[in-house]
Parts: C-alpha cells; sequence; structure tokens
C-alpha cells in the first residue's frame, strides 16, 4: 500500500474510532488502579499500608517537607539523616532512605501540604497533580479526549500511587511549550516553577532557540533568579548550603551505587546500562554518548521541522532518552509526545499508519512494562523510547519523500 501525507493532517486530532478506544482502555486501567489505591488505604495501618512501605510511596517526603517548613524546622529538611530521624517520629519503623531531592526554591511550593493531616494532604497533592497536568494539556491545545487519555493514563496513576511530582511536571512542561512570546506570563512562569524537578524541562530553552524566542529564555531565567533569591529570603541561604553539600552528593551516591527496587523504575540509558552490569562511570560513558548523540539528531530534525506540533513531540519523546534521571511516573511526557504524533494518522496509509499506533500505544504501556524488563533482564527501554522517538519523524519523512516525488 502507498504512504501519503499532508501537512493539513498533522493538526488534527487522532480518528474518533482511535481515540474511541484508546480512551476506554486508559479509563478502565484508572478505574483497576485507583481501586487497588483505595484497596490499599482500607488495609493500611497508621501511615503504613504495608510493614516498612508508606501509604503514597514518596509522598511521605512531600509531607514531611511541609512538616517541618510549617514546624519552623527547616534546617532539617536538607540534612537527610535528620529528615529521616524526624520520619521516624511519627513513622517508628524503617522505610529506607528518604530525602527532599528538590532544590529549596521547591519550598516555596511545597510547605502547604504540611497543613494538614497525611491522608488529606495526599489527595490534595494526587488532584493538583491531575488537574495541572489536564490544564497543561488544554492549554498546550491537546483536545478533551487526549487530555483524558493523558490525565488518566498509566504514567499519570503511578504518579499518584508513587505520591510524585510527575503529573505536575508534566502540565508544567506542557504550559511552557504552550508559549510563544512575552505575553505568555503563565508559560513564562510554568516554565520557571519547573526548575524544581529540572530534568524535565531542560531540552525547554531547545526549542525556544530552535523557534526563535530569545525573550521568553531572558524572562525564564529572570524570573528563576527571582525565586531562587526568594527562597533564600525566606528560607535562608544555609538551605541551599545543605542541599548541594549533603542531599546532592547522597543523591549521587544513590544513582550510582543504590540497589533495590528502584533501578526498575528508571528507564534511563544509565540505569539500563547499570542493571546490564557496567560500573558508574561505564555505565555513565555509554548514556551520555547516547544522549549526545540524540542531541545531534533531535537538533538536526527540530531545524528541518517546520509543524510546531511536530517538534514539541520531538522535544517531548527526546527528553525521555537524554536525561539520566527519569521515572516512570514521570513517563506522561513521552505518552504527551506520542499522542501528537498520533493526529497525523488519519493523513497516512499502510505501515507506515499501523507502526504509528504501535509506537504510542508502547508509549501508553511503558510505565508499566519498564519494571517487568528490568526483572527479567531486560533493560530495553531506551530503545523503545529511541523507536517512539524514530516512528515521530516518519509523517515529515514520508511528506518530504511525497514533495520529492511530484517534483
Amino acid at each position: 500500500m502507498s504512504v501519503t501525507a499532508n501537512t493539513a493532517g498533522v493538526s488534527r486530532a487522532p480518528s474518533i474510532r482511535v481515540a474511541t478506544v484508546w480512551l476506554a482502555g486508559t479509563l478502565a486501567a484508572a478505574i483497576y488502579a485507583l481501586w487497588r489505591l483505595v484497596d490499599a488505604y482500607l488495609g493500611s495501618s497508621g501511615y503504613l499500608r504495608s510493614p516498612n512501605h508508606p501509604f503514597g510511596a514518596d509522598f511521605v517526603n512531600v509531607w514531611t517537607t511541609g512538616r517541618l517548613i510549617v514546624s519552623d524546622a527547616i534546617d532539617a529538611v536538607y540534612r537527610h539523616q535528620d529528615f529521616m530521624a524526624y520520619q521516624q517520629t511519627f513513622i517508628n519503623e524503617d522505610i529506607g532512605l528518604r530525602m527532599w531531592a528538590n532544590p529549596p526554591h521547591s519550598l516555596l511550593f511545597v510547605w502547604p501540604f504540611g497543613l494538614t493531616g497525611y491522608y488529606a494532604a495526599f489527595v490534595l497533592w494526587s488532584v493538583l497533580g491531575l488537574a495541572l497536568l489536564a490544564f497543561g494539556a488544554r492549554k498546550f491545545g491537546f483536545t478533551w479526549t487526549e487530555t483524558a487519555i493523558l490525565t488518566f493514563s498509566p504514567a499519570a496513576m503511578r504518579c499518584i500511587s508513587g505520591g510524585q511530582m510527575g503529573n505536575l511536571a508534566c502540565g508544567l512542561l506542557l504550559s511552557a511549550l504552550a508559549g510563544v512570546s512575552l505575553r505568555s506570563r503563565s508559560s513564562i512562569a510554568a516554565a520557571a516553577i519547573l526548575t524544581i524537578k529540572p530534568q524535565i524541562g531542560f531540552l525547554l530553552p531547545l526549542f525556544w532557540i530552535v523557534r526563535g524566542r530569545w525573550a521568553l529564555i531572558i524572562a525564564t531565567g529572570l524570573l528563576t533568579v527571582c525565586l531562587v533569591l526568594l527562597s533564600v529570603w525566606v528560607f535562608g541561604v544555609q538551605s541551599w548550603r545543605d542541599y548541594l553539600g549533603d542531599t546532592l552528593p547522597e543523591l549521587a551516591v544513590l544513582e550510582r551505587e543504590g540497589r533495590g527496587p528502584f533501578l526498575l523504575m528508571i528507564p534511563s540509558t544509565f540505569i539500563s546500562m547499570r542493571l546490564s552490569g557496567l560500573n558508574a562511570d561505564a555505565a555513565s560513558a555509554v548514556h551520555f554518548a547516547f544522549a549526545g548523540a540524540v542531541m545531534v539528531f533531535l537538533i538536526w530534525r527540530l531545524s528541518r521541522e517546520t509543524n510546531t506540533t511536530r517538534q514539541v513531540a520531538l522535544l517531548l519523546i527526546g527528553t525521555c532518552l537524554v536525561t539520566p534521571y527519569l521515572h516512570i511516573y514521570d513517563l506522561s511526557i513521552l505518552l504527551a509526545g506520542a499522542l501528537l504524533v498520533l493526529r497525523g494518522v488519519d493523513a497516512l496509509q499502510g505501515w507506515v499508519r499501523a507502526v504509528i499506533i504501535v509506537a504510542v500505544g508502547m508509549a501508553w504501556a511503558l510505565p508499566a512494562l519498564v519494571p517487568q524488563l528490568g526483572k527479567y533482564g531486560l533493560p530495553v527501554s531506551p530503545l523503545i523510547i529511541l523507536a517512539i522517538l524514530l516512528v515521530a519523524c516518519l509523517p515529515q519523512a514520508c511528506q518530504e519523500s511525497a514533495a520529492t516525488g511530484n517534483g
């Protein structure tokens, strides 16, 4: 069968049939995930869903940080031993290594979660994450169907059960990508706030450079500096000293030498190499060589691509390959990029259409696949994401091929 493409079809939403099937599957999976979460709550004891495991997993760090701030014990936030000692005052069990890994200007946004009880704060945190993810999707231009698929995806549900900020980060990133000028104040604010989780948005400047949005880069940089200075004024400079001198070194040791189930939750090349038996130095070398090649490829494709939607898709998917520190609950950004690629499916025929649909399915299912692949000694998640990135280039390649043939 022949392959055709047209520019107009790229920006449309996917066909009603494809979207409906995807949405139905997403909602069914989300209902199951939420049922398991409720079941865990009903079976919980105090703060624990099971021995040594807090309900909401890493949300215990969010709540601990908030409680320390409102209790005027800010000095304990970035001294991980003091941080864990405080947790032992309300959880008298070993819950493993715990710390607040985000930079101090994150404290400007997390402290309110220490004003209420643990479970109420968990609900607020989860709802806020989903709301901001949906807001960012709609602001960027996703349809309601696409937004629902993204908001209730396996990645989003994993983020809730893990008590993480992946949904918040993806929502902020999509909001930032929607900005086109200095008038886009909410996009600039979103980009600046996203620096509390910099591994998610560090390719955003590349997109703005390609688009020639230098003013957005400058404005975001200035606002970020203001947030940092505000955090110093509110929480003191010692919080930054402890973050740089205690938390970051401990986090680096965990990433380079840590063992345990958390390794099965990271689809980066660095962790895949560690799971394959390489030491940290060799794994780092492989990761940065691979990430460098991906960066060169991205710059080349972004400079040739004229369609903004496809540029964003490449950027979102590429981010998942370049960062060494990405978890399965952050993979909403991968699905967001894949959904943008799916928009061009009605303009294509033959094997290309089928390959795109399969690639989007892999992006949707990857949060569940990563732990299983790692468990069975197959840490090939970076190769799957790379395949999705290459598939994202197909609509443009088909368009260029068609244009050459017509010429």
